[in-house]
């Protein structure tokens, strides 16, 4: 999301010639997190029987769009950007309500440092990053259509790049983790040497 946020300018002048949504788009970005969550906290209740609760919470976050849509939308300092403030809040209420009713479903809980804290902190690091390089690139590519397509792709690949350095100095990724992916016993054992994983 923070990429998403940091590079709308040139993705939507690359997609369309124009940025004239950047700034819808630089809001609306911060509702990725909230989405996924909501996918997933929906499918677990579900699994656990669960089934009407994520609908009841959609009908909560539904109302909380309108209600908000209302107030931010007759804000003339933000006019149609409300209806992407309205929306990211319609989703965050969503993942909220929903991640509340697994912990108290399921029992589990999750460490806030390894959860939240240290992966924002990788996206911090990723967004401030990317955005330095798209004001080097901007300087350096024309403008234009292809100049905009040139410094979207040149900072998606500098935004991959940070982030995943970032999640494995901050030791994000746990060694289960890596197991689970093609020959992931042999890359968990070296990476684990190296301290780039944790059990």
């Amino acid at each position: 999301l923070v990429g998403l946020s940091a590079l709308a300018v040139p993705i939507l002048s690359a997609l369309y010639g124009t940025d004239a949504s950047a700034g819808m788009l630089q809001v609306l970005a911060f509702a990725i997190v909230w989405v996924t969550l909501v996918s997933v906290t929906s499918s677990i209740l579900q699994a656990a029987g669960k089934v009407w609760l994520p609908v009841v919470h959609m009908i909560i976050g539904s109302a909380v769009k309108i209600v908000a849509s209302y107030i931010f939308i007759g804000m003339p300092s933000l006019n149609i950007l409300g209806a992407s403030v309205s929306t990211v809040l319609c989703y965050f209420t969503i993942a909220a309500l929903n991640i509340y009713a697994v912990m108290r479903t399921t029992g589990f809980r999750f460490s806030i440092k390894d959860f939240v804290l240290k992966p924002c902190v990788a996206s911090v690091m990723m967004g401030i990053v990317t955005v330095a390089a798209y004001k080097v690139c901007a300087n350096v590519f024309p403008g234009g259509r292809i100049g905009s397509v040139i410094i979207t792709l040149v900072c998606m690949a500098v935004a991959a790049a940070v982030y995943f350095a970032a999640v494995f100095l901050l030791r994000i990724v746990k060694k289960d983790d890596i197991k689970m992916l093609p020959k992931g016993e042999k890359l968990a054992e070296i990476m684990e040497k190296r301290g780039l994983v944790k059990d």
